[in-house]
């Protein structure tokens, strides 16, 4: 039960629905989740030390907050742990993994990025393909503990990229970007692949840093 709803919750965070700072009160949320006290406290310090959620003596659970700094410092670090990751996927990877890759890039390009496209709402189709995408590059590097911290660091930004999606100038448009990643990685060109998705995640935090999120971070 608690590993459900630390995920529901994490989720409503990554969306937004649950605002950046905002107070986690339990009784509020034992009602919106269907729960009680104990596990909905559980699942919330499972979120703080995911980073997700800040708890405070005497204040209680907050979603954590957005800001500029944390944008840029989690781009650096998550750049690093990924062109790790995906060095030792591509020296390791096998045929089964190229086609993990290419089918995930598949259903990727065919999926429409917006649920609205007027309104720039990220469909939930997408961003669940968009995640495994990237995970599936990295999946052959065969380090768990590596593994966990780059899926970490991934959920973090999310929630930036749902912020992008509700809130930017112009849409991102990305197929380009991940058919060149697929390429590269395919290729076993390994700085060619690093090269490329430390653009790719870096062109997004820009993106963000001067569009409408941007001044409000």
């Amino acid at each position: 039960m608690t590993v459900e709803l630390t995920r529901q919750v994490a989720q409503d965070i990554v969306a937004g629905d649950l605002e950046p700072g905002s107070r986690l009160k339990i009784t509020g949320l034992g009602a919106k989740y269907g729960t009680s006290a104990i596990p909905l406290r559980e699942a919330l310090a499972r979120l703080a030390n995911q980073g997700l959620v800040v708890f405070e003596d005497k204040k209680g659970f907050s979603v954590a907050p957005v800001s500029r700094a944390d944008l840029i410092d989690l781009t650096e670090i998550r750049i690093a742990v990924e062109c790790l990751t995906l060095t030792r996927s591509i020296e390791r990877g096998d045929v089964e993994w190229e086609t993990h890759v290419l089918s995930a890039a598949h259903r990727l390009a065919r999926l429409p990025t917006y649920a609205d496209e007027a309104k720039r709402h990220l469909s939930t189709e997408w961003e669940a393909a968009h995640t495994r995408f990237h995970h599936c590059l990295v999946s052959a590097c065969e380090s768990s503990r590596l593994l966990g911290l780059r899926d970490l660091y991934d959920d973090q930004s999310r929630r930036y990229r749902y912020l992008m999606g509700l809130l930017a100038r112009e849409p991102r448009i990305v197929d380009g970007e991940h058919q060149d990643l697929v390429d590269a990685v395919l290729g076993r060109d390994v700085a060619k692949a690093c090269e490329l998705v430390s653009e790719h995640f870096q062109k997004t935090t820009d993106m963000i840093l001067s569009s409408k999120v941007g001044t409000l971070l």
